[in-house]
């Protein structure tokens, strides 16, 4: 991952970040399929969130993300990762979650969200919520659709701003086409739905 900053006239580059992966997850990871960058207005704090699902082969295995850090206005950086096996909620089973796409896109500002739609599969498409806690980014809610063809591309699209976060969902069955909006009213420790525009 290269960042870059402008320096008044011309875009410079800041710092190359070496991510580093095992040998499968460079031959079966499509590292930066996604990525999204959020800071502060003084950018003292520089968030990067890169998506790395699994989908190069048909086998069982965990899509993950990257979040990569920087307090110090970009001179040096940490890096953490997720993946799907540390955001299962209660109602979530590992069965029921398609777990290749997880990070299939991804969008981030004071919180992130990271979506594991499920195209194809007969598993649940599901988006998940973090929030950053000064040293690491916690996993706080996760929301699923059920395996049919009217769900399958939940996810595919999706921002997050401020305490808001918009899902989209086209369906090939229905037809139907939906946008999910999140919301949160305390800090990002819980999501809830607030609502769903059918198109």
């Amino acid at each position: 991952v290269f960042s870059t900053n402008n320096s008044g006239s011309n875009w410079i580059q800041k710092s190359k970040i070496i991510v580093e992966q095992t040998t499968n997850e460079k031959l079966y990871h499509d590292f930066g399929t996604s990525l999204d960058i959020s800071s502060n207005i003084t950018g003292s704090l520089i968030n990067i969130i890169v998506g790395s699902p699994r989908t190069q082969v048909n086998l069982n295995g965990l899509g993950k993300v990257y979040f990569i850090t920087s307090t110090n206005i970009g001179n040096t950086w940490s890096i953490s990762s997720k993946d799907t096996s540390s955001i299962y909620d209660v109602t979530i089973t590992e069965s029921s979650l398609q777990k290749n796409n997880f990070g299939m896109t991804v969008s981030i500002d004071e919180y992130a969200i990271i979506s594991c739609p499920s195209l194809n599969s007969q598993k649940n498409s599901t988006v998940s919520f973090f929030k950053y806690n000064g040293s690491n980014w916690d996993h706080k809610k996760t929301f699923s659709q059920a395996s049919s063809s009217d769900y399958l591309s939940f996810g595919t699209d999706i921002s997050i701003s401020n305490n808001y976060a918009v899902v989209g969902n086209y369906s090939t069955s229905s037809k139907t086409n939906n946008i999910y909006i999140y919301n949160t009213e305390d800090s990002g420790e819980t999501w809830t739905e607030t609502g769903l525009d059918g198109i």
